[in-house]
């Protein structure tokens, strides 16, 4: 896949499936046993989604402010690894997040790798946190929107990933 497809991918889906997130946290998404609609703001649930949002933002943060990409690496590394050692079983993506910036790469490439972790961490916590609800459209499109972004910060990575990083054939030596 071409890097400008990839680019191109990455900031028509993770930028509406941001604006998406910050759309749902105003509208009702569960109904608990008492009959009650809650917003994620009423729930709780806006503290998961708010830096989810955040994560949407990352590609254009990156182009349209450059003087952030100092600061957002070691900001986004610093998030993911506390939202994933919540979990021990993401504690091994948290250790080779921290590896991958210790061994000196990108900054694009560290906060891409860092933002899609945790994007997965809230499709796969959301539904469980609303287990004993019902849900209702705005947590539909809000899970909706969360895989979007998903896919446009997944997209990202491999933009971001340096050419020589990828092989280019079957005769590549890491195949032989």
């Amino acid at each position: 896949m071409p890097r400008r497809f990839r680019d191109v991918l990455a900031w028509s889906t993770a930028l509406p499936g941001s604006a998406m997130m910050v759309g749902c946290l105003f509208l009702p998404q569960l109904r608990d046993c008492h009959g009650r609609e809650e917003t994620p703001l009423e729930s709780g649930l806006a503290a998961l989604m708010i830096p989810i949002a955040l994560f949407g933002l990352m590609p254009l943060l990156w182009r349209c402010a450059p003087s952030l990409r100092r600061v957002l690496p070691q900001l986004v590394l610093a998030f993911a690894v506390l939202a994933l050692t919540w979990l021990v079983v993401t504690i091994p993506l948290a250790v080779l997040l921290l590896w991958t910036y210790a061994r000196g790469s990108r900054g694009q490439e560290l906060v891409a790798m860092c933002s899609a972790p945790c994007v997965m961490l809230f499709i796969f916590l959301f539904p469980l946190l609303g287990m004993f609800c019902t849900w209702l459209p705005g947590a539909m499109l809000t899970w909706a929107g969360a895989w979007l972004e998903l896919v446009g910060l997944v997209a990202w990575a491999g933009a971001a990933a340096p050419a020589e990083a990828m092989p280019a054939s079957r005769e590549s030596p890491v195949f032989t």
